[in-house]
């Protein structure tokens, strides 16, 4: 004989004044009220203690990856430019002398003058990773009249 098949037990609703955490309407599960206070609270604690920093020195490696040319870092280390720092002065055509792959890749030819030969002072500056004061000032300026 089969057996009858039982039927599952039926869903808990959540306890008054809060969401099921799965398929409970619109939008992302929320698991706990007040949860946007909490997240500005902390990002306040977090900004406050925010000193600046004196920076290491970002080696070639790093630098070469923000443009996909993380590859060619090897070469430049090994003719003595293992940081950013030292690229000042160098030029894209003295880079060229160093590699026939790098002389024939006219995109990373292209991407590497841009990097080493900036004309324009305001490539570094949009070059430039942003650092924790200035994410702070930039972050209380657009929030601040918002708590």
């Amino acid at each position: 004989l089969p057996r009858p098949r039982r039927r599952p037990p039926p869903l808990r609703e959540p306890p008054p004044g809060r969401r099921a955490l799965h398929g409970a309407g619109p939008g992302p599960p929320r698991r706990a009220q007040g949860l946007p206070e909490a997240a500005i609270e902390a990002t306040l604690q977090l900004l406050q203690s925010a000193r600046p920093k004196i920076e290491p020195a970002v080696p070639v490696w790093h630098h070469l990856r923000r443009l996909g040319l993380e590859h060619y870092a090897p070469l430049f280390e090994r003719h003595g430019y293992p940081f950013k720092d030292d690229l000042k002065g160098l030029t894209a055509d003295k880079v060229a002398t160093w590699s026939v792959e790098l002389r024939t890749d006219l995109e990373a030819m292209r991407r590497l003058g841009k990097l080493l030969e900036a004309t324009d002072p305001d490539t570094e500056k949009l070059y430039a990773l942003a650092h924790v004061p200035t994410i702070k000032e930039i972050f209380l300026l657009r929030y601040l009249d918002l708590l």
